[in-house]
């Protein structure tokens, strides 16, 4: 075995529930970082396109009472985002996605909560957030969580869209023009 190959892990393994899942055990007042809710609903009933939602507000903020909103994203079945036909496009984002590096989709193994056949698609550039105490009224108590460090990868991908924030600038020109008249 070469050095390469010791980084690797094959597929079957690297999808397997206990990778990225384990059992919420005890009932807990407020969902934590992770927790996995399906089925989501709101006031107006359930979403048909989303499964359910998964956690992303820090703990500490929601045990300490900081965070009256809850922050979470909308799990897909990942059929939504698959044809079976693959053409070489396809397969390249969908490589992109498995391995959790594509620029806004981050994949959930397959799990019988999600889907037992493909997983789930979490769209992370699509936050959401809800009073915490209407969340726990409107859905049920959630019966998984997302393990570290899927869930950390996954929050880190959200926070570096905090840090993306645009400010216009002038554009080059006027600036090379402002420095040469300041010297």
């Amino acid at each position: 075995m070469s050095n390469n190959e010791s980084f690797f892990i094959k597929m079957e393994n690297y999808v397997k529930e206990e990778n990225f899942y384990e059992k919420v055990e005890s009932k807990k007042r407020h969902p934590a970082r992770g927790d996995i809710v399906i089925p989501y609903d709101t006031a107006s009933g359930k979403l048909s396109d989303m499964l359910g939602v998964i956690v992303i507000t820090n703990d500490c903020d929601i045990i300490n009472g900081n965070a009256k909103y809850l922050i979470f994203l909308p799990i897909y079945k990942a059929k939504k985002y698959f044809s079976n036909s693959l053409n070489k496009e396809e397969r390249k984002k969908w490589y992109r996605i498995i391995t959790l590096n594509h620029k806004n989709l981050f994949f959930l193994p397959p799990h019988s909560e999600i889907d037992d056949d493909f997983g789930g698609v979490i769209n992370f550039q699509d936050i959401r957030t809800q009073d915490i105490e209407y969340f726990n009224e409107l859905n049920p108590e959630p019966k998984i969580k997302l393990k570290s460090p899927y869930i950390d990868r996954l929050c880190l991908k959200v926070a570096y869209l905090f840090n993306r924030v645009p400010i216009n600038h002038p554009n080059n020109e006027e600036i090379q023009k402002w420095l040469e008249d300041k010297v």
